[in-house]
């Protein structure tokens, strides 16, 4: 009787521990699909004379078509995202109400510590006909 006890606690631990090892590691292309993110602006100093505080934090999604989805879009009209190992370009297209469009470039190197990616940015204004001006600055992308 106590060799069955025994057999029966060794196959419950053999068992548990395997199970451990069984943990999935994503790819950091499956990574960034997996819940939401925040995208979040730390100023940009721009060619018309004046510069652009640091802004709140949005939340996304990165989507498999290489889009990304913002919870509150506001005046989106286009996205893309490339990630090529560890570096993101991230570059979204904004129209607004006047007809006026804003286009923001970041590219990104992803940090394993902490899980999220930073960068520089280029934030432009223009119209059908002119560029009204263009800002650059840093950026965090994190969940």
């Amino acid at each position: 009787m106590k060799h069955i006890f025994l057999n029966i606690l060794l196959l419950i631990l053999v068992i548990s521990c395997a199970s451990d090892d069984k943990e999935e590691i994503l790819s950091l292309n499956e990574k960034i699909l997996v819940g939401s993110w925040n995208f979040q602006r730390h100023g940009e100093t721009c060619s018309n004379g004046f510069d652009l505080d640091e802004g709140g934090a949005y939340q996304f999604m990165f989507l498999k078509d290489n889009t990304v989805s913002f919870t509150d879009p506001g005046y989106l009209t286009s996205s893309y995202y490339e990630l090529t190992e560890n570096i993101l370009i991230l570059e979204t297209i904004y129209t607004l109400p006047s007809g006026s469009k804003r286009k923001f470039v970041g590219n990104y190197i992803f940090s394993e510590v902490d899980e999220s990616f930073t960068g520089s940015n280029t934030f432009t204004a223009y119209n059908d006909t002119e560029t009204l001006w263009t800002c650059e600055g840093t950026t965090s992308i994190f969940k």
